[in-house]
């Protein structure tokens, strides 16, 4: 079962949102590892 998003928050080049199973996914630009996947690769789909 998917999980629904229940807040969402963005910056000028990366998204967050944070889902009703406390997930936390980040996609954008990745310059300097905003993101906190551990390397700096630029993300188009939510993970």
């Amino acid at each position: 079962m998917k999980s629904e998003v229940i807040k969402v928050r963005s910056g000028a080049n990366h998204s967050m949102a944070i889902t009703s199973k406390d997930e936390l996914l980040c996609w954008g630009w990745n310059w300097y590892g905003q993101l906190g996947h551990g390397n700096k690769k630029d993300e188009v789909v939510p993970r």
